[in-house]
């Protein structure tokens, strides 16, 4: 199943198709999916249409995780694909592209639901739609804290262990949840985003589940908030407030205020069997 998995992406993503944004052949793709996209955000920000079949990423995603529960029943039939199995009952490398095809897969769904809620223009509309992103961004974070190549806090803990004093562990840490989100540090009461926001995001446990999901959760409840009142969206309002949710989320040093997934939790091939069945037929 692996084997036919790779067979499968190597025709898809990493295929030969060029996407038309690609720029002297360097794809601009990291931060053009929903999962990351910042609503109303620079043009850099904007997501782009899928220049590949994203069913074949879905279909590779369904044959990993067949192979990672074939896996398990040869090896441990009763252990999970989780951190305490990755040994022989779920190989790490295994677990890794599973959690990987299932990110690409869910960015890429996830972005048709952007597009409804981008183009939404009702207070219904935009309530729908941001509740089926905002759903899907949960059961996305899900995923990516269950492979340790995949949480925000792994990042986090390893810049704290280059301080080698208390204030040097939360200015490390301060610093690395700002490259991977708004890349320089965001100013206490600033209206304003940074002027790389999002240049060097990822999809990360924690990450998208916490700072990103609820940066969209923003624009839901500006736009649904001018809709009902008969007006256009106040920009100026939603990116206050999203400088504002950048600060204290960059500067929740240890998660206290927004726990985010501090360890690998949950089962990759429960989880993946679930979030397929729920939205590999969108």
């Amino acid at each position: 199943s692996a084997v036919q998995a790779w067979s499968v992406l190597s025709k898809a993503v990493y295929g030969d198709v060029q996407p038309s944004f690609a720029r002297q052949d360097f794809m601009c793709e990291k931060t053009r999916d929903a999962l990351s996209a910042l609503p109303l955000g620079p043009a850099e920000d904007h997501v782009q249409p899928d220049w590949y079949n994203v069913s074949d990423v879905v279909k590779a995603w369904a044959l990993f995780t067949e192979a990672a529960g074939e896996l398990h029943r040869e090896a441990a039939p009763s252990a999970p694909c989780d951190a305490a199995a990755a040994g022989s009952a779920c190989l790490r490398t295994l677990r890794y592209d599973l959690v990987n095809t299932g990110r690409e897969a869910l960015a890429k769904l996830s972005n048709h639901i952007f597009f409804e809620l981008m183009n939404a223009t009702t207070a219904t509309g935009v309530e729908s739609a941001g509740a089926k992103l905002l759903e899907m961004m949960a059961d996305a974070d899900r995923l990516l804290c269950s492979d340790d190549g995949f949480t925000a806090s792994g990042w986090i803990h390893q810049a704290q262990r280059l301080g080698d004093s208390l204030g040097m562990r939360g200015y490390m840490e301060l610093n690395a949840r700002s490259q991977t989100t708004v890349w320089t540090p965001q100013g206490k009461g600033s209206t304003t985003l940074t002027r790389v926001v999002d240049y060097a995001n990822k999809h990360w446990g924690g990450q998208v589940g916490g700072f990103y999901r609820n940066r969209t959760g923003l624009y839901v409840q500006q736009a649904y908030e001018d809709f009902s009142q008969g007006r256009p969206v106040n920009v100026t309002a939603y990116i206050a407030k999203v400088a504002q949710w950048s600060y204290e989320w960059t500067n929740d040093l240890g998660g206290s205020k927004y726990p985010i997934c501090q360890e690998v939790t949950g089962d990759a091939v429960a989880i993946s069997k679930e979030l397929i069945k729920k939205y590999g037929g969108m």
